[in-house]
């Protein structure tokens, strides 16, 4: 898909920094490597995303291509989205539902597992965690190959008492209760190979937690506990030949949510798509239609829903030569009940110097998005409104890349300033004695965004140093409650993240250190203990040592979070853990 992607901003996760988080969360690798804020209600609880000052239900998470956004809530929970079980994590930031459909208004997490490798080995890998609070990480990945059949497992267990002491809000020392977490899950693909350039791939991912609802930090008790049961389906047939590559894909999404042991909550998605691309000398092409099919059985809806949805795509990549590129994307969207939405989006890429030593890189985007109402928005009762229309989007960015490369160091570089606007945000608000979502908000997020990295070699010894920052400035423009003129509420107007790291030989060590901005608690934007979570600064390391035993190798790696034993909240009076320790055993065959 980032084929298509031209203009827009992309962070691919490398393999050192998916080894350093292994044993944890997508919600603690992009809040500790990324200027994304992440939302935790708690240590290791419920976790949820604000790209770019957008709100949790405007970033698009894909995984193998199928969008494992809860149908009810329109969001996912980045906690239960373990490292382990993703081989690839891309980050596109800003607008693409050109590319991606509904949501995609703030950014699109682009998850995936590894493309087979009919040319591989058989690999074997066991790792094991033990830290603070009662941490604890099991994980296996087995990897077998025979002739044209290729197999690859991932087996996770993750769990935490969380039992740890903090300060509550009369400064007294107190344990957290009722925080205890379990994840376990595994991840399964199936690939044959019919000849060279023809093959049928299918992933699957059962995922399973039993979580206890953290409490706010003035409850001495509490038995709140959540479960959510999910299985994920995606089969491919791919033929890449001279007459272009065919993708037919097929998929089935299944969740089970249960509150207190209450009734269920299920929705089932079944998924059609056909996508062929071709390239001609400086033209790529690309078209596809996608299909799906969503059904929900909740008791707040009074009754069964289902819903058809169908979306036509369409791209144009242009390469007048070796220093420029365009693209054009555009997608009609077809819902039930909905009028018919066309996005289109314009980027391109220009190299304005180029050689072995520099390049200086000028990359645009225009886009228009949208986001769909979610189920819970139309169908919940009492309160559901199936007049909402989808929330729309206009946003433009635009980079400066830098990159320079000499015998001993090297630098990346980039600056990104990005503008947009949504009108008929969705807003829950009281309506007599209950609550009803209306289309009444509108917002104006802009902002910054600089990286850079910088690569430095001293004979055996590998220095690298870097960091990120994010200005985000949500603005609400609509007269609602006398909010006009306020910053979003949960939207730090400031994040920045520094890293360190030092490889010599078969060491490796990284320092990392995290800042969060002040966030408002509503609209209101009042600065005082009630209505304000105070910024917080976070210093994490870790140090490595890899031991090679012939054909295996054995990973020993001891973490350190929160070193400076900072008392902070990242969700307002939600206890968060203070100095931890963790290590790690992995072995590779």
């Amino acid at each position: 898909m980032p084929k298509y992607a031209v203009g827009s901003k992309i962070q691919v996760i490398d393999s050192v920094q998916k080894l350093r988080y292994s044993a944890g969360t997508l919600a603690q690798l992009l809040q500790e490597q990324t200027p994304i804020y992440i939302k935790e209600y708690g240590s290791g609880q419920l976790a949820t995303i604000s790209f770019r000052g957008t709100g949790a239900s405007h970033t698009k998470v894909l995984w193998n291509g199928l969008s494992i956004n809860s149908p009810t809530l329109g969001q996912s929970d980045f906690s239960t989205l373990p490292i382990f079980a993703l081989d690839n994590i891309a980050i596109q930031s800003g607008g693409a539902s050109a590319l991606y459909g509904s949501d995609a208004l703030g950014g699109t997490i682009i998850l995936g597992s590894d493309s087979p490798d009919f040319s591989g080995k058989n690999a074997f890998t066991v790792q094991q965690d033990f830290g603070s609070f009662g941490k604890q990480f099991s994980g296996i990945k087995l990897g077998l190959l025979k002739g044209n059949w290729q197999s690859q497992t991932n087996i996770y267990r993750q769990s935490a008492e969380n039992d740890f002491k903090f300060k509550d809000l009369r400064g007294e020392r107190r344990t957290q209760v009722n925080a205890a977490i379990l994840n376990h899950g595994l991840t399964q693909q199936l690939a044959y190979q019919f000849r060279q350039g023809r093959e049928i791939v299918v992933n699957a991912w059962y995922a399973n937690s039993i979580n206890e609802i953290q409490p706010t930090m003035s409850i001495l008790q509490s038995d709140d506990k959540i479960s959510n049961k999910a299985l994920r389906v995606a089969a491919d047939y791919n033929a890449n030949g001279k007459y272009g590559f065919l993708n037919i894909k097929s998929g089935y999404i299944a969740n089970n949510q249960v509150y207190n042991g209450g009734i269920p909550i299920k929705t089932k998605q079944f998924i059609a798509n056909i996508n062929f691309d071709k390239d001609i000398n400086s033209f790529h092409f690309k078209t596809g239609v996608y299909l799906s099919h969503t059904n929900a059985n909740v008791a707040s809806y009074t009754k069964q829903v289902s819903e058809n949805q169908a979306e036509v795509m369409a791209s144009l990549r242009y390469e007048p030569n070796d220093k420029a590129k365009f693209v054009f994307n555009m997608r009609g969207v077809i819902m039930e009940n909905e009028k018919a939405q066309l996005v289109p989006a314009l980027g391109g890429e220009y190299d304005f110097l180029k050689n072995e030593i520099i390049t200086l890189k000028l990359k645009s985007l225009v886009s228009l998005n949208f986001r769909a109402p979610t189920l819970n928005d139309r169908y919940w009762q009492p309160g559901g409104n199936v007049d909402l229309t989808p929330e729309k989007g206009v946003s433009a960015e635009g980079s400066l890349l830098l990159a320079v490369k000499r015998d001993q160091w090297q630098l990346n570089a980039e600056a990104t300033y990005f503008n947009m606007r949504i009108s008929n945000w969705i807003l829950w608000q009281p309506h007599g004695s209950f609550w009803s979502p209306q289309n009444i908000r509108k917002v104006n997020a802009k902002g910054i965004e600089l990286t850079a990295n910088i690569t430095y070699y001293i004979g055996k010894v590998q220095l690298k140093w870097g960091g990120n920052y994010a200005f985000n400035k949500s603005i609400i423009l609509s007269n609602e409650a006398h909010a006009a003129g306020k910053q979003l509420p949960y939207t730090p107007l400031h994040r920045y993240t520094i890293f360190s790291n030092v490889k010599y030989r078969n060491w490796y060590w990284q320092g990392n250190l995290n800042h969060t901005g002040l966030r408002f608690e509503n609209t209101d934007n009042r600065d005082d203990v009630l209505n304000a979570i105070p910024a917080y600064t976070l210093f994490n390391t870790s140090l490595v040592k890899k031991i090679a035993i012939k054909k295996a190798s054995l990973f020993i790696s001891l973490n350190v979070q929160n070193i400076l034993n900072k008392n902070y909240q990242n969700y307002l009076f939600r206890a968060m853990p203070g100095r931890n320790y963790s290590i790690k055993i992995k072995y590779q065959l």
